[in-house]
């Protein structure tokens, strides 16, 4: 119980992430 929710929560922190790395240039 609760690895479904944990794997979306990854998901979404993943998401956020990929999303500040593209916003900010790190090449």
């Amino acid at each position: 119980i609760g690895g479904g929710s944990l794997r979306i929560y990854k998901r979404e922190v993943q998401e956020k992430v990929l999303q500040v790395i593209g916003i900010t240039p790190q090449q």
